[in-house]
This record gives structure tokens, sequence and C-alpha cells, in this order.
């Protein structure tokens, strides 16, 4: 019994000593080195940090990193898959969008951006056609990656340097509205990157004829 005490108590030791080694790591060269994201989202951890750095150079951060995951893990052909489901001039009566977008899952199984793309395809496909349809789909998976990354920032944050919490997730709050309107625009570039237009939908139905 004697034995199992001393064992855990070394153990105790062990860990409250590796903790101190980190946070004395974090203290000099920041918490944003270790970020267990890609070094996009260090840069903006950084900035996020550094009161030298102003709005303008926060917002490119977040644009950039956004910019590079939704690259690395959507990728172009995948894209073109859900967008083309969604917003198809002819439509297969027998096979519903929710269906074919089905389909398309095995494709996301480890890509979590694919995955939120689908999900929020889903509900665009019950939704009433609307003309910015591809740009607000793009849009709103931006946002929600945006969103989950800027948890993440602050949860390391809380672990790694709480007294620097309320600082990090306070610039980011406030520039949550320049930032979506960055996405919007990102969203943009990325359906005239795919040459996208948005067909017409067809009409169903007979025809009311002539007005009166």
């Amino acid at each position: 019994m004697w034995l199992i005490f001393r064992w855990f108590a070394g153990a105790k030791r062990v860990l409250t000593m590796s903790t101190s080694v980190v946070r004395m790591y974090d203290m000099i060269d920041g918490p944003h080195r270790s970020l267990p994201l890609s070094n996009h989202w260090k840069r903006v951890a950084e900035r996020l940090d550094n009161g030298n750095y102003g709005s303008a150079d926060l917002r490119e951060a977040v644009c950039r990193a956004i910019a590079h995951d939704w690259s690395s893990d959507v990728g172009r052909p995948f894209l073109e898959k859900v967008l083309r489901t969604l917003h198809q001039t002819q439509p297969d009566m027998h096979r519903p969008l929710t269906v074919q977008l089905d389909e398309l899952r095995l494709q996301a199984h480890g890509h979590p951006v694919r995955a939120e793309l689908l999900e929020l395809a889903h509900e665009v496909a019950t939704a009433p056609w609307c003309p910015d349809g591809p740009i607000k789909t793009v849009k709103d998976v931006l946002c929600g990656l945006a969103a989950r990354r800027r948890n993440q920032i602050v949860d390391h944050y809380r672990h790694r340097a709480p007294e620097r919490v309320s600082r990090i997730g306070g610039r980011l709050d406030g520039l949550q509205r320049e930032i979506e309107q960055d996405l919007e625009h990102l969203a943009g570039e990325v359906a005239m990157d795919l040459e996208w237009t948005v067909p017409v939908p067809l009409k169903t139905g007979l025809d009311d004829g002539v007005p009166l």
C-alpha cells in the first residue's frame, strides 16, 4: 500500500513539473506556438495576443487561415459536386436532393469541413430557392469554420494562459462583423473561381395562362 502511495505521489510530482515546464515554455515563446492547429492559425493567435497588430492585420490573418483550411479540406472537385447537386437545372424526381447529398458522405469521412458543408447543404436542399444559394452555402460553412477555430483558440489559452483569455476572445468577438463581411467576399471568390452561374429553377405545375 505504501509503495502504491509513493508511486501516485511521484506521478503527481512529475505531472506538476510537466505542467510547469509547459507553462514556462509558453511564457517564453508564447502560447500560440503550442496551439494544436496549422501555422496559419498560430499566426492568428500570435497577432491576437500582441497588441501591436491592428484590426486589419487580424482580419488578414483570419482570412488566410480560413482559406487554407477550406482549400486543404474541401477541395474544388468536392465543392463542385455539392453545388451542382443543390442547384441542378433538371432535378431527378426519383432521387431527392437529400439522397444525392447522402451519397457524398463517404467522401467527407475524415474531413470535418466537408462534413459541415454537407450538413448545411441538407438545410439548403429543404429551404426555398435563393438566387445567392451557392455563395450563401459557402459563406455559412466559412463562418461555421471561423467560429469553431475561435473556440479552439480560446480553449487553448484558457488552459495555457488563462490571464489572456479575455483579451484573446474579446478581440475576435469585436471583429466578428468585419470578419463575416470578409468571408462573404471570400465565398464570392470561391464561386467565381468555379465559374459558377446559378441556374434559374425549373417552373413546375401548369401555366396560369395570360393574366386577365
